[in-house]
């Protein structure tokens, strides 16, 4: 399986290539380029011979492009912003596999399941677009050093335009799914999320996705450097000089060039995925689908307790008060979403409720590597480490706050602190107030 993802993504990175200049599985060799081979072909180039080997004559080739003009049709087609290119690159045999692949995947896959992912999509969008003036007034986000709170306004509506596609596309209708044209799909819905995501990097800072990507299109140069009937070589050379030339060896299949390790492992790897997809919902671990419907629900549920709230200060509360629920479960490990098959030991497979846990506050923003240092330190003195759940930092109000569990004992856990100064404990609400970088003192009642 990995790789068919190398091979795949060498069509892109035909792209690429260009950006890795090496593939184990695709490149033959890398070579320092000399002038006379750096000749770079166009997308219409379409040569009626390839360049032969010193024992072999040209080759005509009517209706077939070159393996450099192929190439060069996949970089130029997605620098238009048209995934479609590399659809059109590929064989047709290499189409009804991809296009079997999916439809077999949408007649397995848990329909229950993708429609509720898909359902918080949409009321996700929505709430983005109804809600964006309290979303950016919230203070958590207004106070995050972190948050370029301008430049998030500012691109906003076209962030939740490119989610808006994805929510709305076939992909959201399993019926659709069962039947779609891959490259049909690529042609329409591929192509508006590419000039979206182009239209978004454009108003950003730099252009990142431009002089990252597209330079790396449009300046990298093809070159057919030999060529022996069904089989040739092209030179990839990177618009960056300090990555070198890589030759990469092609074969003809179905009048199609693609790379030689692409068609050597195209079969054996479809018929892998074929049999992982068919395997869909068959020897999962216990509660695996209860956890995504768990997850997906709460969401669910806390969108849509957000839609109908019509004042900010509301709205604001009630994120303070959903967000570490969230963040509880993506945070929690595996054992404490669904009981465990019996390999481990018996207080992880009846984990503690976040209510049987405690609060650490600090009167201070933290960036993310103390976030991290912190969450594992607190982690680390719980009373069950091994299945101890420390939930993603909330920043609110000049305060960051920290929930883990399980911790039976607040008194006793604030003892346990030694990398950092107690300066507060209340049993009540199940909280300690610290400070960081300061010597560590008696909590105060």
């Amino acid at each position: 399986m990995p790789r068919l993802v190398r091979n795949l993504s060498l069509i892109a990175a035909l792209s690429v290539l260009v950006a890795a200049g090496c593939d184990g599985g695709a490149v033959e060799r890398t070579v320092e380029p000399s002038s006379a081979e750096q000749t770079n072909s166009t997308a219409t180039e379409e040569s009626a011979r390839l360049k032969s080997t010193a024992s072999g004559p040209p080759i005509a080739a009517a209706n077939v492009q070159t393996p450099d003009a192929a190439v060069r049709a996949v970089l130029d087609g997605l620098n238009d912003h048209n995934p479609k290119a590399v659809w059109d690159f590929l064989p047709a045999s290499y189409h009804q596999d991809i296009n079997d692949l999916v439809h077999l995947f949408a007649k397995n896959v848990d329909a229950n399941l993708w429609e509720l992912l898909f359902q918080v999509a949409d009321d996700a969008v929505h709430l983005l677009r109804t809600k964006k003036a309290f979303l950016l007034s919230y203070p958590a986000l207004k106070e995050n050093p972190r948050v370029d709170l301008a430049e998030l306004e500012k691109n906003w509506d076209s962030s939740v335009a490119i989610f808006a596609t994805l929510s709305e596309s076939e992909l959201s209708d399993l019926g659709k799914l069962q039947s779609i044209d891959v490259g049909a799909f690529l042609e329409t819905t591929g192509r508006q999320l590419m000039t979206q995501l182009a239209a978004l990097s454009n108003s950003l800072p730099d252009d990142p996705l431009s002089r990252q990507f597209g330079r790396q299109l449009k300046e990298t140069k093809v070159a057919l450097i030999e060529s022996k009937g069904d089989t040739a070589v092209v030179r990839l050379t990177p618009a960056d000089p300090k990555v070198p030339a890589t030759d990469v060896p092609f074969v003809q299949v179905e009048g199609k060039w693609v790379p030689r390790s692409l068609a050597e492992g195209w079969k054996p790897a479809i018929e892998q995925l074929k049999q992982t997809i068919s395997m869909l919902g068959r020897g999962k671990p216990v509660n695996q689908d209860q956890s995504a419907d768990l997850i997906l629900s709460q969401l669910a549920a806390a969108i849509a307790e957000l839609q109908v709230i019509e004042t900010a200060d509301e709205f604001h509360q009630r994120l303070d008060d959903e967000l570490p629920k969230l963040a509880t479960l993506f945070d929690r490990p595996a054992s404490s979403i669904s009981k465990s098959s019996g390999a481990t030991p018996a207080a992880a497979t009846e984990p503690a409720s976040r209510d049987a846990g405690v609060t650490i506050a600090i009167d201070a923003p933290l960036d993310e590597q103390a976030e991290d240092t912190l969450c594992n330190q607190l982690n680390a003195i719980a009373d069950h480490p091994d299945v101890a759940v420390t939930e993603t930092p909330m920043f609110a109000r000049g305060r960051t706050t920290i929930r883990v569990w399980p911790v039976a004992d607040v008194a006793a856990y604030a003892k346990r602190i030694d990398f950092a100064r107690v300066i507060k404990l209340d049993n009540n609400s199940r909280t300690i107030v610290i400070e960081l970088g300061a010597k560590r003192d008696e909590a105060k009642n």
